[in-house]
């Protein structure tokens, strides 16, 4: 590869053409011309360019792993490939500190994995992002309510309600909100919550059962005023 230009356009048309493959060993090619580039130009993009391959093999062998129904070994390489995306990300955001795009890449894989507290200075930091306001938000609640601090997810998700958002992810926030509420003891808030998800779309996840669950522990408790 002593012949591959490291014009970043030649470059990356070069591995474009591989990558059109979509076969392993020809994407290992194209790993191979992004490194020599790398190393000759010491350019980031390069090397991101390497971590998007490399994670777009493992999300393959994940896909082949479930559709054989190897749950344990799907799993293993799950988290595996989780454990490689928050390294790559944290360098990327490391490389691009103003990009906030990154912050919230990284913040949701960061979520995923259990790492709150890092969670949720990555996506204070996202929310920032217009494009990326509500859905960091969203994350940003969940990383909340995970942690335990229910008065700060209820607030968080308060806020991104008041947001415009497609009518998928209101019903995702409504629905974690009502949870975070249920937990908070304050169940006709959580109510109204599961109330409205399940007016939006009767059959999204659980909240059928959720909504009949708060209705019992109302019952159950003083009588609601009329």
């Amino acid at each position: 590869y002593q012949k591959t230009p490291t014009v970043p356009g030649k470059v990356n048309a070069l591995v474009d053409a591989l990558l059109k493959f979509e076969d392993e060993s020809y994407e290992n090619e194209a790993v191979d011309i992004l490194h020599k580039a790398f190393k000759d130009t010491s350019a980031p993009q390069f090397k991101m360019r390497v971590g998007d391959i490399r994670i777009r093999q493992m999300t393959r062998r994940y896909r082949k792993l479930v559709e054989a129904g190897d749950k344990e070994a799907a799993r293993k390489q799950g988290l595996e490939q989780l454990k490689f995306e928050i390294q790559e990300y944290t360098e990327r955001a490391e490389n691009y500190p103003t990009d906030l795009s990154l912050k919230f890449e990284l913040g949701r894989r960061l979520l995923l994995a259990g790492k709150y507290d890092e969670a949720i200075a990555a996506l204070q930091q996202a929310q920032r992002e217009p494009r990326r306001a509500t859905q960091a938000m969203n994350y940003l609640g969940q990383a909340f309510a995970r942690k335990g601090w229910l008065r700060e997810a209820a607030e968080t998700f308060e806020r991104a309600l008041a947001s415009e958002m497609p009518e998928e992810r209101v019903k995702e926030i409504r629905y974690h909100f009502g949870d975070v509420l249920e937990q908070m003891g304050e169940l006709q808030k959580a109510r109204d919550q599961f109330s409205q998800v399940a007016q939006m779309e009767f059959n999204y996840r659980d909240v059928r059962d959720r909504l009949e669950t708060v209705r019992k522990k109302l019952q159950g408790g003083a009588t609601e005023s009329k």
